[in-house]
């Protein structure tokens, strides 16, 4: 596994706060050093920007359903 593939399931909760201190300090000192994590931290910034400014901020009912189903009660 290289360092990249340890990383990126944890990029999503750096960009959001979401890892204590310690976790927080990794990806930066990582993301100090990877060009590829840099860009995913930008597209993943990009994506969220776009879909905050979404016009539609409710979901289509059949969408929501199917989302719903897959998650365990």
């Amino acid at each position: 596994m290289t360092d990249c593939e340890r990383f990126l399931p944890e990029l999503k909760a750096y960009l959001d706060g979401e890892l204590p201190v310690f976790l927080r300090r990794r990806v930066q000192k990582h993301l100090r050093r990877c060009s590829s994590c840099r860009e995913e931290i930008k597209l993943m910034e990009k994506i969220t920007a776009e879909l905050s400014q979404s016009e539609s901020a409710v979901l289509e009912p059949s969408l929501r359903d199917k989302l719903l189903a897959g998650v365990p009660s």
